[in-house]
Order: C-alpha cells, then structure tokens, then sequence
C-alpha cells in the first residue's frame, strides 16, 4: 500500500488506523508465505484468526477529539463518553461459504454452496457447516456487543433507526438492549428515550496541565525579507538553419520564422522538395540499424508508408533509384565510422552561441576515443562540384553544430562534414572556415 491511501484512511479515520493497516498487512504476508495465495482461503485465515491489534490508551487530557472507530477497532480503548449510532440489525448478504472438518487430517476445507435456496438438496455436512457458522456468528455479534458497551467510562448512547427492506429493530442490539432496560425498570424521559443511571449534570472539568513553555525566538535572516534579484532576460531561440538571417547583419535580431510554403505559384515545388528531404533522412536513420540483406525491403515499405499522401508521386524506378541513391552513401568507405554500430541518428543538441539559444539535430555523428564526427545530408538536385561552391547557409548551419559539439567534447578534434546525396559528394569543411563562420555571431 503506498503513502498516499495510508495518508487517504488516516485523514478518514484518524492517524490510530495506521496500525490497523500495518497489522493487516502483515497477517496477509504471514497467510501469503504459509498457504497458496487465495482470496477465499485468506478470508476464512482472517475469520478464524485470534489476533488482535492492541493499542497504548490515550490519555483524555491529550485526546479529547471526537473519534469515529469501528467496534473492531475500539478494542482495548476507552472513553467518557460511547455512543452506538447505528445499532439495529442490517440485512447481510447471502454467505455462501461454509467451513467443513475434512476428516483427513488436512484441516478444514471452505465450500462454496451452489444452492442458496434449495436446502433441502443439500448435503447433511454442508448443512451442519452452515448451522456451525451461524452460531459461530451470532457468538461473535454477542461478543462485540459486549466491547461495544463496555468501552464507555462514564455514559453510554444507544441509537439506531428502521428502513424497510434494510434495518431491522427485531434481534438487533437495539432491540436486545432495549428489552433488557425495560426488565431492568429503566426510566423513561419525556421525550421518549430510556435511561438507566444517573444522568451528570455537567460534564467533568479537564484537570489543569501546566502551561507550555514559549517556543525560543527564531531570529529571521535579512535576506528573508529581500527579493531575489530579477532573472535573466531570456536568450533568443535560433534554429542552425537560420544562422544567415542573424549573419547577414550582426546588429540587429533574427526575423521570425517564416511558414514553409507560401501559398505561390512554387508551393507544390517546395512541398516536394521537403517531402523528398524528409524521406532520404528517414532512410538514413532506419537503415543502417538493419543488416545489410533486410535493407531493400525495409526501405521499400518505409517509402510506401511516408508516400501515402500522394506529396510523393514516385514509380517503381523512382523508388528504387531513391533507395540505391541512400544505399551508395552508405557505402562510401570514408563515412563507415558514420554508419557503424554505436553512432547516432537524428542526434538533437542545443546550447549557447554568443546571445542566442540554439537548437537543432544532428544527421550523423560518430563519437570516437581520439574524434567526434558529424555529418549533415543535403538533397539538392544540383550539388555543387567543390567546397568553394557550397551555400553559405550551410556553412553557418555546420559551423553552429561544430562550436556546440567542441563544448562538449573539448578535448577531441570536431570533423564536420556535408554531404549531397545525389552525386554522392562529401566536403569536410575547414576548421578555419567554421571559425570564421561563426565569429560575428560570438561577438552579438
């Protein structure tokens, strides 16, 4: 049972109901390791079970709440004052549990009675069982009662109150109780209830307790009384992608972001372009997980799962000139490392470039013992034939992941590389190049 239902009874029915609780637990792991778990058989343990839960007796000048507690839980307690709200006899549901003595030494064994009703059908030590357990339950009720009375000290309240079809006055301990006053010629009040003894004029006066010391004076820091100081503006966001925007002109802040598509003349174009992007990326980051014989068909279910749409109007040959176009990547000796078991995909990194915050994701990256390497996929159509050649936006975009990366790991050398898939071509850039790529933002 966890802390918060233990803390749900306690402030029900007061913090005394956690060593109920902690009894009850400790009876069903006692009946759990000497008997094969059954809920029928750990009711009939608890039936039978003589144990009970003893608790120190409060003093009344510390405890002079009222308290809700069930006749059960009221055992080995005392109070002035005890009263019985509900004592008429409630109907109980059928119990169709019956105890019988095996006769083989095994002890007794519960039965479930399939016939409620029919008693006459029934087996004679089926019918010897259920007689066995009313008396068994009416002795109990008999002995209830009794705590039920003898908890009270100075008065003892007995109510109760008939329902059709629910509550019964007849062999309740109202009923019971109101008989014996009678024969014990108790006086009857003007208003209708019976009264045996002397009622008390006044209640008893709590005995004088002495008082209780001043708690020392807690002296108050200053600083309680300070505001914190005001938290730092917070830093722009900047996706890497986005670096020109800043570049082109130090001065001033990025622009927001634009929506992807305008809705112009070129808008399916870039909505292709997008679409055929995400998809090459896909491959790159499923694939390579997959041995080598599983890759063709992966790859072909994964283009008709991301094709659905119909963004991506692509034929047979088209699929397959776009799967042979990830596979010959893949196969360039000099991104193995990229490729291998232990790298990463769609690695997601974010930090601090001079004023801005910056968030991103990384293709590939590679993490090894003497170098960290990192490549970004390009799918232009028409990839340009050097490094000299290559947009500057990928520069920024390449320089933003190296600076973040070699804070991470300062103590390797960063290779960052582009790749254009349709060729294929890979460039790894310059350090110098990323440097200066990256200085002016450094300095905003």
């Amino acid at each position: 049972m966890d802390a918060a239902t233990k803390q749900g009874f306690a402030q029900r029915l007061g913090a005394s109901v956690l060593d109920v609780i902690s009894e009850f637990l400790d009876c069903a792991r006692r009946y759990e390791a000497n008997n094969t778990a059954s809920l029928t058989g750990f009711a009939h343990f608890m039936r039978t079970s003589d144990g009970s839960n003893k608790r120190e007796q409060q003093d009344h000048s510390e405890a002079s709440s009222l308290r809700m507690l069930t006749v059960h839980g009221a055992k080995g307690l005392q109070s002035p004052i005890v009263i019985l709200p509900d004592a008429c006899r409630r109907r109980t549901p059928h119990n169709p549990l019956a105890v019988i003595d095996s006769g083989e030494g095994i002890g007794d064994i519960p039965l479930l009675a399939a016939t409620p009703f029919a008693s006459g059908v029934r087996a004679e030590k089926l019918e010897e069982a259920r007689e066995v357990a009313k008396q068994a339950e009416a002795n109990e009720d008999n002995r209830l009662l009794y705590v039920a009375m003898t908890r009270a000290e100075d008065g003892l309240y007995i109510a109760g109150f008939s329902k059709s079809h629910s509550r019964f006055l007849e062999d309740s301990w109202y009923g019971r109780l109101k008989e014996a006053m009678f024969a014990a010629n108790a006086d009857k009040t003007e208003t209708g209830e019976l009264l045996y003894g002397a009622m008390p004029t006044a209640m008893p006066s709590k005995p004088a307790t002495a008082a209780k010391p001043a708690p020392p004076a807690i002296k108050i820091p200053p600083w309680v009384a300070t505001n914190p100081p005001p938290s730092p503006a917070a830093k722009p966001r900047l996706v890497p992608s986005r670096l020109g925007d800043v570049l082109a002109d130090t001065n001033e802040d990025p622009p927001p972001t634009p929506p992807l598509f305008i809705a112009d003349a070129g808008s399916k174009k870039n909505r292709v372009a997008l679409s055929r992007g995400n998809l090459v990326h896909r491959l790159f980051e499923v694939l390579p997980k997959l041995a080598t014989t599983a890759r063709m068909d992966a790859a072909r279910r994964l283009i008709a799962n991301m094709t659905q749409d119909n963004t991506l109007d692509l034929s047979e040959s088209d699929k397959t000139a776009l799967i042979q176009e990830v596979m010959a990547v893949m196969g360039l000796a000099e991104l193995a490392p990229l490729f291998a078991e232990g790298s990463l995909a769609e690695m997601p990194i974010s930090g601090h470039i001079g004023s801005y915050s910056v968030t991103g994701s990384i293709d590939r990256l590679a993490i090894g013992d003497d170098s960290i390497r990192f490549v970004d996929f390009k799918t232009d159509m028409t990839p340009p034939t050097n490094a000299d050649k290559i947009s500057q936006k990928y520069i920024d975009q390449i320089a933003a992941y190296a600076h973040l990366l070699s804070h991470i790991w300062a103590d390797r050398p960063i290779a960052a590389g582009i790749v254009y898939t349709a060729t294929p071509a890979v460039f790894w850039l310059d350090n110098a190049v990323l440097a200066a790529a990256i200085a002016p933002l450094l300095n905003k």
